[in-house]
């Protein structure tokens, strides 16, 4: 994720940017500190990003929280004495107050994900104790030496019908993970895939159409960013 003030953000779009290709970062990050070079060079920023400097010092401010790097802020400052030590303990407080939004956005996620974890599981358990232990002991019965006198018989299949409703019951509870809302759509993804990950060749094919009910989208940005996933595991094992 990226935000910009007073530039344009497409010039960030397929943008690869890391601590490596960014040291400032990675020392912003480690240090918990802001970081202010005051007369930054060309190895400081990925060289893309070098002509946006327009002189003074560059300053970057880290996200991090709980352990977590969440990301920096960049931002340029014109010619002058360097930041006080009052102005660089209000930009890290802005960036740890950033830093735990986000990670308080990242573990409500996971705190949805564990919930539908102990759903599977709690659905997992039923169908162990409802129907496998039922049809366990249809099958002992079954399985034994001798007549199978008809009044056991009908309670078999009593048992038997008495598992395949529970089993009824348990798979018509929502199993999937439910997809979270998303402010883009299917059509602008995929141009945005296409560019990010060039090597993959992401192509629609010719007739085809990316308008996507609304209430359907999320699903299936999920469906394409899960397919994407797979094909680059695929490439990385092969390579």
């Amino acid at each position: 994720m990226a935000g910009t003030h007073n530039l344009d953000i497409t010039i960030f779009e397929g943008a690869q940017v890391s601590v490596e290709s960014a040291p400032i970062a990675r020392q912003a990050l480690e240090e918990d500190a802001v970081v202010e070079i005051p007369s930054p060079s060309p190895e400081d920023l990925p060289p893309r990003y070098a002509p946006l400097l327009r002189g003074g010092s560059l300053v970057c401010v880290p996200l991090a929280a709980a352990g977590r790097w969440i990301g920096v802020a960049l931002c340029d400052r014109g010619s002058g004495a360097p930041l006080s030590q009052r102005e660089q303990h209000l930009l890290w407080t802005l960036g740890k107050t950033a830093a735990l939004a986000a990670a308080a956005r990242i573990a409500t996620f996971e705190g949805e994900r564990a919930r539908e974890l102990q759903q599977r599981i709690d659905i997992a358990r039923e169908v162990h104790d409802g129907v496998v232990q039922r049809l366990f002991g249809v099958s002992l019965a079954l399985d034994s030496e001798g007549d199978f006198p008809a009044e056991a018989r009908r309670r078999a299949a009593a048992e038997i019908q008495t598992a395949l409703t529970d089993l009824k019951t348990a798979v018509q509870q929502p199993l999937g993970r439910e997809s979270r809302p998303t402010a883009t759509t299917l059509a602008a993804e995929v141009e945005r895939l296409a560019h990010r990950h060039a090597d993959l060749k992401i192509e629609v094919a010719p007739g085809s159409s990316l308008d996507v009910p609304p209430a359907l989208e999320p699903l299936a940005q999920s469906v394409l960013a899960e397919a994407l996933r797979t094909r680059t595991s695929t490439r990385s094992r092969r390579a």
